[in-house]
């Protein structure tokens, strides 16, 4: 039982370790958290088995399996309730709202990530952080952030990531500073601002290069890649972004794939490159409904419909932007639904029905209360005044 106990002892440390030198999901990282689980299981030690969940949750989670990841964050919520330990609960409980972030399911989400924020304030975070490996009140509210994105607030999303970055700078704590910034950078890029996300993935690319983050390094990458073709850099913007794209793959992780090759497609269509930006595009429509990470999926659509319209073949387009529109009503994803919407108007606008383009775009714009400098909101609004 001793030289058990010293192996659990050990595989929780191996677990965290892999995670800074291979990444969440490289399978010797797997192999630690489930031998650890094991061995709580054998020695009966439910007070250990909380940041091994966890450690197990994220392994699958990063590895785009949201169920066996929705798994161990039950299992970890319900050790909480039985324990009547909350810690263990609202850990649990955020866990679950990130999965149903990745999954679509966004409302859902938003109650689980706001429910443990909110706990979370009345609990000594210290040693959570000490246990399992970052600060959860910063990330969580990087989740949150891109939920209400997602939902048709950027300005509350943007003041989440702030106030998450802010609180990472003032802990110190590596991890959770590479998270935040990281997660920044992908945020602002999500409101479509090319210019915002490079200073944050620079800084992220310099701090994940400096502690030895192989993971936040390739991510920083791929979101800068995107940005610098945007800002009118395509062919080296696309260069960095698959060099990024490529590492991410090589470290086992899988989500936010179908996200960076949707990403990839929009670079390639900026090169004018559209056949392989229609395929990479149907590619990551494929992996969204594979692994049901389906949270960016109106968002491929759309993408797609833009590529189909410049190659002339308008009605295909318009089918797309319309499954877009489909998607994101069912998910209550009001950003989603305004881009799409603005593509579906401009269509119908040029196909001479000015006036169904204006009543469909109307609608959606005029439920939004914020974010009106956003590019978004700004697009949709010029399209509008053109229209009257």
């Amino acid at each position: 039982r001793e030289r058990q106990a010293r192996e659990l002892e050990l595989q929780a440390k191996l677990g965290a370790a892999l995670i800074h030198v291979k990444g969440y999901a490289a399978p010797e990282t797997g192999r630690a958290w489930a031998r650890a689980r094991e061995l709580c299981r054998e020695l009966d030690l439910s007070d250990r088995i909380g940041p091994v969940l966890f450690g197990q949750y994220v392994f699958h989670y990063v590895r785009a399996e949201f169920e066996p990841a929705r798994e161990a964050a039950r299992e970890l919520l319900e050790h909480g309730r039985e324990r009547d330990d909350l810690a263990a609960r609202l850990v649990g409980t955020r866990n679950l709202g990130v999965v149903c972030l990745s999954t679509g399911e966004f409302a859902e989400g938003r109650r689980h990530l706001e429910a443990a924020l909110e706990g979370l304030e009345r609990l000594d975070e210290r040693p959570l952080t000490l246990a399992y490996g970052q600060d959860l009140r910063t990330t969580g509210l990087l989740w949150l952030a891109k939920v209400l994105l997602a939902q048709g607030f950027p300005e509350r999303a943007l003041a989440a990531g702030e106030e998450g970055l802010r609180r990472s700078e003032a802990l110190g704590h590596p991890n959770t500073r590479a998270f935040a910034l990281c997660h920044a950078a992908k945020l602002v890029a999500l409101t479509r601002d090319a210019r915002g996300t490079v200073p944050l993935a620079d800084a992220t690319v310099a701090f994940a290069a400096e502690q030895g983050y192989a993971q936040w390094l390739a991510e920083a990458w791929t979101f800068r890649g995107w940005a610098r073709a945007e800002l009118g850099e395509p062919a080296a913007g696309l260069a960095e972004l698959e060099r990024g794209a490529r590492a991410y793959r090589a470290s086992g992780a899988l989500h936010w794939r179908g996200t960076h090759l949707g990403l990839r497609g929009r670079v390639l269509a900026l090169q004018g490159r559209l056949g392989e930006a229609r395929e990479t595009l149907a590619e990551a429509l494929a992996h969204a409904r594979g692994t049901g990470e389906r949270w960016f999926e109106a968002e491929l659509e759309r993408l797609t419909g833009e590529v189909l319209a410049r190659e002339g073949r308008v009605e295909e387009a318009e089918a797309g932007f319309s499954r877009a529109l489909g998607v994101a009503r069912s998910q209550g994803a009001k950003m989603w639904e305004l881009r799409a919407a603005t593509c579906l108007a401009r269509v119908r606008f040029e196909r001479g029905e000015p006036r169904k383009a204006y009543e469909l775009l109307a609608a959606v714009h005029d439920w939004f209360t914020e974010g009106f400098d956003t590019p978004d909101l700004r697009e949709a609004g010029e399209l509008l005044d053109e229209l009257r």
